[in-house]
C-alpha cells in the first residue's frame, strides 16, 4: 500500500478507505477538468485569478480577497466532512430518496431548506 506522509496508512479506517477507492476519483477529476475547459475556451468567463467579489458577500463581509477565500474554502470543507461523514452525497440522498419517495429523503429535504432560509437570514439580514 502506498504511504502518503499526510494520511496514515497503519489504520484499519485508512485501510477500508483506500481499498473502497474506485473510479469516484477520475469522476471528479474529470468533472473538474471539464469545467474548467468549457469556462475557458467556450464561455471565456473563468474569473479565478480575478479580482471579483460579488456584491452580496462584499455588502456583509467587505472586499477582503483572503476572507473570501476563507469563506469558501471553508464552506467548500463543511460539505465534504459532511458528506464523508454521511457516507454520500446530501443531493443524491435528496433526490433518490424524493424519487422513492423515502420520509427520510423528504425529511431530509426539508431540513436542508429550511437550513438554507435560516442561514441566509443570519448572514445576509439588512
Amino acid at each position: 500500500m502506498v504511504s502518503w506522509a499526510i494520511i496514515p496508512t497503519n489504520f484499519k479506517y485508512s485501510e477500508a478507505v483506500f481499498k473502497g477507492i474506485g473510479w469516484e476519483p477520475f469522476s471528479d477529476i474529470g468533472t473538474l477538468m471539464g469545467a474548467f475547459f468549457a469556462a475557458v475556451f467556450l464561455t471565456r468567463r473563468y474569473t479565478s485569478f480575478r479580482n471579483i467579489i460579488p456584491p452580496s458577500w462584499a455588502e456583509r463581509f467587505g472586499n477582503n480577497q483572503a476572507v473570501r477565500f476563507l469563506g469558501s474554502f471553508g464552506g467548500a470543507y463543511l460539505m465534504l466532512f459532511g458528506a464523508r461523514m454521511a457516507g454520500g452525497c446530501a443531493s443524491g440522498h435528496i433526490l433518490s430518496g424524493g424519487i422513492q419517495m423515502a420520509l427520510s429523503g423528504w425529511e431530509f429535504a426539508i431540513a436542508v431548506f429550511a437550513s438554507m432560509l435560516i442561514v441566509g437570514r443570519i448572514y445576509y439580514r439588512k
